[in-house]
């Protein structure tokens, strides 16, 4: 599966910014990220395509990382 590198590094990113946030007492670990990037390679696959989008992060990073802080 295709994930550009501007799709990695927002990825990156985002997990970099619930730990570095001042709000956030306690960020996702860099596993989770990587799990989120797994799920955004899986939700691409089942949408039909052989790339990831910015979106699919969008869409499924609250979902997977609920789940890390529950």
């Amino acid at each position: 599966m295709d994930v550009d590198e501007s799709v990695r590094q927002y990825i990156v990113r985002m997990g970099r910014a619930t730990r570095e946030h001042p709000s956030v007492e306690l960020g996702v670990s860099p596993r989770t990220t990587l799990g989120l990037y797994t799920a955004c390679q899986d939700l691409a696959a089942k949408r039909g395509r052989d790339f990831v989008l910015t979106g699919d992060a969008k869409l499924l990073a609250w979902r997977c990382w609920h789940i890390a802080w529950c």
